[in-house]
């Protein structure tokens, strides 16, 4: 009986891709995924992503992105001395409001606020600038950019947000429409914006919070 469970406890150890995949999991094509990341634009959210729908579709249970990301950071780590950088420094500043909210207690009242978090990334060194606001609203919107821009000390070349309402105002094809209050301060800070595409998952932003297990 004690060897049984021995072997049992080492098989886990030894192949724990072998378990996951007898669990029902999909296994990645962690060399893809790799060669994939060294192209433009693309990022381990997105690869993911397409992992989870493809996953689904061949009714296999995907990894959560946390998973995922762990297990690509051990197949990466050979490739770590000689892996190319996908961005030039100040190229691209990706924005976006996190999935997740926060909450704020006013102590003196006893109510609660929802606090929504704005977060700005560079994608060549993934130096961020996060801040909570009460609402999503326009003005929300450009503040927190105006106040990335102060935090980084310089304006990126290009913007790229998701397409939501307070950046896009309207979406159909390759040719979103910008709100004309975004457009006008990208205008006066010399920069431009390049929207996420419907639909197209690759040119989304690569601003997120990790989901757990």
């Amino acid at each position: 009986m004690n060897g049984k469970k021995s072997t049992q406890t080492h098989g886990l150890f030894l192949f724990p891709e072998k378990q996951a995949f007898e669990k029902g999991y999909a296994p990645p094509d962690w060399e893809f995924v790799h060669k994939e990341l060294q192209k433009k634009n693309i990022t381990l959210k997105l690869l993911h992503t397409e992992y989870s729908e493809q996953s689904r579709l061949d009714k296999k249970i995907p990894y959560a992105y946390r998973t995922f990301a762990e297990k690509y950071g051990k197949y990466a780590k050979k490739y770590k001395a000689t892996m190319p950088q996908r961005h030039k420094p100040g190229e691209l500043l990706e924005v976006d409001w996190a999935g997740s909210t926060l909450t704020l207690n006013n102590r003196s009242g006893g109510n609660l606020f929802k606090v929504y978090v704005f977060i700005a990334t560079f994608p060549y060194s993934q130096y961020s600038y996060v801040e909570g606001f009460l609402d999503m609203t326009s003005e929300s919107w450009l503040t927190a950019h105006i106040h990335a821009f102060e935090y980084f000390q310089g304006i990126p070349e290009a913007i790229v947000p998701d397409n939501l309402k307070t950046g896009v105002t309207k979406a159909q094809g390759s040719e979103p429409k910008l709100n004309e209050a975004y457009r006008e301060l990208a205008d006066y800070y010399h920069t431009v914006i390049i929207p996420g595409r419907v639909r197209k998952p690759k040119d989304y932003s690569e601003v997120f919070i990790i989901p757990n297990i």
